[in-house]
């Protein structure tokens, strides 16, 4: 599939990215190439808002996406640090999540759905990072 989708430059786009800007934890510009959790800060239920928002705004089913995959919940910072805490003592590396990009976003926006296939390539071109 090719990088851009046909009409992606478009008001979808604009409007995503301006709804996005007065959300985001990390003051960073928000692109296309924006990564939700990792770039902007957004996880739990400030991700799941996006969801939300572009449901009633566009009509976009997000039934499929599995929120979870892609960034992290919203446990307290005591609770996180036990969870981290605890993955070390048993050997086990930190969280990995999916990536999930504004461009994702727009392109299920097009689709009308969120299907695997929003992200390009499918699993061949999904970039995996840890939480920190």
């Amino acid at each position: 599939m090719a990088d851009d989708m046909p009409g992606a430059d478009d008001d979808v786009e604009r409007d995503l990215i301006e709804w996005l800007c007065p959300r985001r934890v990390r003051k960073v510009d928000v692109t296309l190439h924006s990564e939700i959790y990792k770039d902007l800060g957004l996880n739990g239920m400030d991700a799941w808002e996006i969801g939300l928002y572009l449901n009633k705004k566009h009509g976009t089913d997000f039934s499929w996406l599995k929120w979870k995959e892609y960034v992290p919940g919203e446990p307290s910072l005591f609770v996180g640090g036990l969870l981290r805490l605890w993955r070390q003592v048993r050997g086990r590396g930190p969280v990995v999540y999916k990536s999930l990009t504004v461009r994702h976003l727009v392109n299920a926006v097009h689709r009308g759905k969120w299907l695997p296939s929003s992200i390009p390539g499918n699993d061949s071109e999904i970039r995996w990072w840890t939480a920190g």
